[in-house]
């Protein structure tokens, strides 16, 4: 049996779709805010693009040489990805 930290890092589709939709909102509410506009379909492309990227780079550092980083590192590599590319 495999150590907790040796099984590999990923999160389920109801929760990557959950980020989606957060970061879809906060992008309209930024440009609203902003004095801009972005269409719903825009800022969900861009949520799903950029929530895409963060998920491929958590992916990558949750592998060391050793194993597995815990699942609380790689949770917020995952978040601090998604709110750099916002």
């Amino acid at each position: 049996m495999a150590a907790a930290n040796e099984e590999e890092w990923q999160l389920g589709a109801a929760q990557r779709a959950d980020t989606v939709a957060r970061v879809a909102q906060s992008l309209t509410a930024m440009a609203f805010h902003s004095g801009g506009r972005v269409s719903d379909d825009e800022a969900q492309r861009l949520a799903t693009e950029f929530e895409k990227k963060a998920y491929t780079v958590a992916r990558v550092e949750a592998r060391t040489t050793t194993g597995m980083r815990p699942h609380a590192e790689t949770l917020a590599a995952y978040t601090r990805c998604v709110l750099q590319r916002l």
